[in-house]
Formats: structure tokens, sequence, C-alpha cells
């Protein structure tokens, strides 16, 4: 599995929601909202970890940065096996029913709203059979994991949101990530284009961060 891949086995805001920008406590509260609404939706299994139940083998994990939901994960529960030594890797490989990213992503839309699909399903990277797939929408990313099956089934999944994100901007990676801090974000565009002044990105409107090292420590608990 690639670099900017693993964070989807682990574990996107083109614009902010109405409400957002009018006060200092206004992303707070709209956060809160969210975490609510996802309670309701998805059961809490682990309050400390954020992970809720979406199948008996697949954990939703929600992720957030600066105290905006950055992106939502769906992956096999024994991934989390360090934390949850229970949650012991199964004989043979889970996948999600078939079909149900899809369902999913409709169950989430009223908490963080995707928008409109721009770019559908398409190949990004193929690994050892298995292909990384990649989906654009208005307000942000789908990358998904699928396994050559007939039908093709989902392994793990992500959304990313677009939001935005500012720091120190480094290179373009092949033309698909900007690296900001060292994290590699995707943009609006493909290939990237951001605004950058110099060396710096400010408030450029950009999904992620994509990498695991980024994802593991921005749980929504700790926000």
């Amino acid at each position: 599995m690639g670099r900017y891949f693993v964070a989807i086995g682990l574990v996107a805001i083109a614009h902010q929601s109405p409400g957002l920008g009018q006060d200092s406590t206004a992303p707070q509260r709209v956060l809160s909202q969210q975490l609510t609404e996802l309670g309701r939706s998805f059961k809490l299994v682990d309050a400390k970890l954020d992970l809720y139940a979406v199948t008996d083998e697949f954990i939703l994990q929600p992720v957030c940065q600066n105290g905006i939901l950055a992106s939502v994960h769906v992956s096999p529960k024994y991934y989390y096996r360090t934390a949850r030594p229970e949650w012991k890797e199964p004989s043979s490989r889970p996948y999600l029913p078939a079909g149900m990213h899809q369902t999913l992503i409709k169950r989430l839309e009223p908490i963080r709203p995707l928008g409109k699909i721009v770019t559908a399903l398409m190949t990004e990277m193929s690994n050892a059979g298995v292909n990384f797939k990649l989906a654009r929408f208005e307000n942000g990313i789908l990358q998904a994991m699928f396994h050559p099956l007939d039908p093709p089934r989902s392994g793990a999944f992500g959304l990313f949101y677009f939001r935005p994100v500012s720091g120190v901007a480094e290179d373009v990676l092949g033309g698909k990530y900007i690296q900001v801090d060292g994290h590699p974000y995707w943009g609006i565009t493909d290939p990237v284009k951001v605004l950058r002044s110099e060396g710096r990105v400010n408030g450029a409107m950009l999904a992620g961060p994509v990498d695991s090292n980024a994802v593991l420590h921005a749980t929504c608990s700790s926000r």
C-alpha cells in the first residue's frame, strides 16, 4: 500500500457550512452538531478513538483538524487491534457488502455534504491486484480500496473534505498532492493548483491530510 493510501487502510469542505465564520464559537458548534448527528446515525463503540460500528467487521472513524471535521474513514475492525486486542485479524479478508460504500456516503451526506460528483471513480493506482480509486465531489474526495472480485468489493474507504488550510507549502507531488507542513493534501483541481506566497499557503482549499501519521493523531475526541 502506497504512502498516501495508508490513511484509508487505517482508518473534504470546499465551502464552510452556513454560520461558520460568524463568530469564534461557530466552528465548534458546527462540529458538535456534526458529531451529535454521527452518534445518532452510528453506534459509538470506542469514545477514546472515536470509533463507530458500521458492520460486525467494519468501523467508522471521524478525523478532526483545528476544530473542523476533516475526514471520515471506514476500515476493518482489526486495523485497530493494537488499541483493541480483542479485535483480532480474521482468517479471511473482510469486505464491505456490495454497494455498502454508496449507502454509507448517503448516510454521511446530512452530516457533512460532499455535494455533486465532479469526477467518477477512477483507478489511481494498483498494488498486488488491489485497485485504489478516487472520485471528486464538489466538497471533497472519495478514496476507496477495491479488491478484484466479481463484482468488485470495497475493503476500506475514506472521505476527505475540502477546507481552508494554511502552512508551509512544499513540493507538489506528482501533480496530485501538495505538501503542507510535511503532510500531503489534495487540491480542488487535479493537478493541484493552489496560490502560494513566499513558500506558504493561506486558507487554500485542500482535502486531507492523506498520510496516516497525521490522521492517527487527529481524533475528534481530542479536538
